[in-house]
């Protein structure tokens, strides 16, 4: 059968019990029950109605987490619109940029981002209704011009018509992901393949069976069957939205936090006090603030109910897996390698019991009837050959790009009569079909001819004492065409001594891959989703290695 995100949350709505907690805000402590959540998204589907917004017009959220975002989500799927997200640290650019690529008719807003969303409005004549969240008590202001421009709580203070419900399988959902180059892209997923690609990430991670039919998620809903996952990336990222929605479709409890910034503690304490099952995280950047704040808890008694970490977006460093699992005896890991364009392609899962071993040391991939690895030319990898190549899926990926038909011809190919999803992820195809993941080809240093993934020396480099991050760019040589270069960011009072690091890393690397150059560095300065501006680190580092004027904090070391 096909299936409608919107037509699931109302049947979710109907059949949990009332009672239920759909959404808390672990930040203020406020909940709001299955059966608030159905009434405050009819008044809220009306409202919208009301002002002229219908099925297909595109409505962005421009928010941080909140127990309205995930409002502004549900009722953005029930009356058929398109769901549309927007960074909230993008620049003016950037920002006008989303909004105009997507045709956006309106957007749901958090005060506190009023007067940047005020100063491209002249830029943006389509967007024509404004719904403000968290919103101060001053007059509303003339320079909304002609534009319908409401309070959030004003749509749930009135009554309103009942709203006209209509959908179709292939109503649309979008996701602009930033990617590593170039302006942001809106990635177009139907809601029926994104339903089913939930299925693969989620559910047969965690052991269960996906839904079927109606009936079975009926008979869920009977059984009492729910979990409580907590969401505490970013909604406005593929992460934070692809763990939102499985959990509330199926019945569950969402846990988030309005809070301005992560702060590890607070979201241990906020899994014990709720008794969260899941969680998912960008990699590191979530990771080992959470295990540094796990060291410091004085019990982990409160902690038994949490029972799934995933990890997907970044890397996830080995060292912190081991350290998370050995602390919580009942956690299982999942890493997967995916991204907001399709299915998860691979994962690595450990456990305490595998910790020890080779389990879950890296990303299993295997080629088979989805998964397979192209050259650059798009001819396929044989297993053994030794070539690396680029890891595509077939399936359940997305239709494209928004009215971007050139990124999309290149990302979603049509090789051998099978449309497939090419994100630059490379790896090498052993002899029994499983797949050694490299890492992202834009990234790619070519030295001496030789192809280092960076992803791989890292990895190495953040497993070593004294080591707190890293990023590993190339750098221009006379000789090898570009020098490894490895930017470090120690941990607190460590001495970083570079002869030391080349030996360690020379017993696990071929020799063409250990850096050349060594340089220390305040912090690498990841993004809140994990991931690292590898273009601006390479523009510092040959500024440090090869004009002799490093930034501040930069400091180059003699191997």
């Amino acid at each position: 059968m096909a299936w409608h995100l919107g037509d699931l949350l109302r049947l979710a709505m109907a059949k949990v019990p009332p009672d239920r907690a759909a959404v808390i805000d672990a930040h203020t402590g406020r909940q709001l029950s299955w059966g608030e959540l159905a009434e405050r998204s009819r008044r809220l589907c009306g409202f919208m109605q009301a002002l002229g917004i219908e099925r297909g017009d595109k409505v962005a959220i421009y928010a941080r987490n909140s127990i309205e975002y995930v409002e502004a989500v549900v009722a953005i799927l029930q009356i058929g619109a398109v769901h549309v997200n927007v960074n909230y640290r993008y620049t003016a650019r950037e920002l006008a940029y989303i909004f105009a690529n997507s045709d956006s008719n309106a957007v749901f807003f958090q005060g506190c981002f009023r007067d940047r969303l005020a100063a491209i409005l002249p830029e943006l004549p389509e967007l024509r209704v404004l719904i403000e969240q968290d919103g101060d008590d001053s007059p509303l202001s003339s320079w909304w011009g002609d534009r319908t421009h409401c309070r959030f709580e004003e749509a749930l203070n009135q009554e309103q018509p009942a709203p006209a419900y209509s959908s179709n399988p292939e109503d649309q959902f979008f996701m602009y992901t930033g990617g590593t180059t170039g302006l942001p892209k809106g990635v177009m997923w139907n809601q029926d393949k994104l339903f089913q690609m939930f299925g693969i990430n989620y559910f047969c991670a965690e052991g269960r069976t996906q839904p079927r039919s109606v009936e079975a998620v009926l008979e869920m809903y009977r059984r009492g069957e729910h979990y409580t996952e907590m969401v505490i990336a970013p909604m406005m990222h593929g992460l934070g939205v692809y763990s939102l929605l499985p959990t509330l479709v199926f019945g569950g409890t969402v846990v988030t936090s309005s809070a301005p910034r992560f702060i590890a503690a607070d979201a241990w304490n906020a899994i014990a006090r709720y008794g969260v099952n899941a969680l998912k995280i960008p990699g590191d950047a979530m990771g080992k603030p959470m295990l540094e704040a796990l060291e410091q808890r004085e019990s982990v008694a409160d902690l038994e109910d949490f029972a799934m970490l995933i990890s997907s977006a970044a890397v996830f460093s080995m060292h912190i897996k081991r350290g998370l699992v050995e602390r919580l005896p009942n956690l299982q890991l999942l890493d997967i390698l995916g991204g907001s364009e399709s299915a998860a392609l691979g994962h690595a899962a450990m456990s305490r019991e595998s910790a020890g071993n080779s389990a879950g040391r890296s990303l299993k991939l295997q080629i088979g009837e989805f998964v397979r690895v192209f050259s650059e030319d798009h001819k396929e990898i044989m297993p053994g050959s030794g070539e690396v190549g680029m890891i595509a899926r077939r399936g359940l990926i997305a239709e494209g790009y928004y009215k971007d038909p050139a990124r999309t011809a290149q990302t979603f190919p049509v090789i051998n009569g099978e449309r497939y999803c090419l994100l630059g992820d490379w790896g090498e195809v052993l002899a029994d079909g499983t797949v050694r993941f490299l890492g992202r080809g834009n990234v790619c240093i070519n030295t001496g001819g030789e192809k280092v993934f960076p992803e791989e020396v890292e990895q190495c480099l953040k497993a070593l004492p004294g080591i707190a991050d890293s990023c590993v760019v190339g750098v221009h040589d006379a000789r090898w065409g570009s020098a490894v270069t490895a930017l470090v960011e120690p941990v607190a009072g460590a001495d970083i001594v570079p002869a030391e690091l080349h030996l360690a890393l020379s017993d696990q690397l071929a020799d063409y891959k250990v850096p050349k150059h060594y340089v220390t560095v305040d912090t690498v300065g990841r993004g809140p989703n994990g991931k690292l501006d590898y273009k601006t680190l390479q523009r510092w580092a040959i500024e440090t290695v090869t004009e002799g004027a490093p930034p501040e904090g930069w400091r180059l070391l003699d191997r």
